[in-house]
């Protein structure tokens, strides 16, 4: 129906659930927030999913009115597998192909074509509503991180970044490749990392214990951006600790587009 709702939505405490095969698109008649959202909102451990796998699914949003986010993996033990998720694009907001805010983890995002105008995929940047949450255990493996070219998207949605990190832990990226990145709502940057007490509600929000390897960038208008702090509260303990990046290939090619 096309109420706005997405197509899939966990019940508290669902579990063992496996989407497998299906081709999932967002309504045409209205901005959708989310295609699959698996959680969101918990504050207990016994409200969370459980268990869910979306497994090589197509999830797309509106070719022109787009989504704002294509999954959101807000449960434990969760996964996203050799699935297809594009046309995720919103003006005036961040939009994601996989997004995460809520969740203590594991999650396991392995194998995926990833398109998003926002970020193509970002933990944390809201509030978690359960308390000392961080994203954790995550591994990002083999994945291709895809954005449209700036003629095509920069004059429609807001453009940020690849991979964004706001409050996640002990993170494996790894043998992805992340494909084009411009300045636009952003100073073109493709990975972030960057803590934040996003709301001024959780000042527990860290950004520690990240590998970053054997990964390909190309066609991007600078690399790495990395904050030890919190620019909004930096009196906190929200701060970045241990981040290894090595072996991995930086094509920063596509300098003609503004950004640092």
């Amino acid at each position: 129906a096309n109420t706005g709702y997405p197509a899939f939505v966990t019940a508290d405490g669902a579990h063992h659930f496996r989407l497998v095969g299906l081709n999932i698109k967002a309504p045409s008649t209205l901005l959708q927030t989310a295609v699959v959202q698996i959680g969101g909102g918990e504050t207990t451990l016994a409200e969370f999913p459980t268990d869910v796998t979306i497994d090589r699914c197509i999830v797309r949003g509106d070719a022109t009115n787009g989504v704002r986010r294509g999954v959101q993996l807000d449960g434990i033990r969760c996964a996203a597998v050799d699935s297809y998720v594009y046309d995720c694009k919103e003006n005036g907001s961040d939009s994601q192909a996989v997004w995460a805010y809520n969740t203590p983890g594991p999650l396991k995002i392995v194998n995926n074509y990833l398109e998003g105008a926002g970020e193509n995929m970002m933990f944390g940047g809201a509030d978690p509503h359960y308390a000392n949450s961080v994203p954790s255990d995550i591994e990002i493996r083999r994945n291709y991180f895809k954005k449209q070219s700036a003629a095509s998207w920069a004059s429609s949605w807001d453009v940020k970044n690849l991979l964004e990190f706001k409050n996640a832990q002990r993170v494996l990226v790894e043998g992805n490749v992340l494909d084009t990145n411009y300045a636009d709502a952003q100073s073109g940057f493709a990975i972030l990392i960057t803590p934040r007490d996003q709301d001024g509600t959780a000042p527990w929000c860290v950004t520690q214990d990240i590998t970053i390897r054997y990964n390909k960038l190309t066609n991007s208008e600078a690399g790495i951006n990395i904050s030890g702090l919190d620019g909004n509260h930096p009196a906190e303990g929200t701060k970045t600790y241990r981040v290894d990046v090595k072996q991995n290939l930086f094509e920063i090619v596509n300098v003609s587009q503004g950004g640092d």
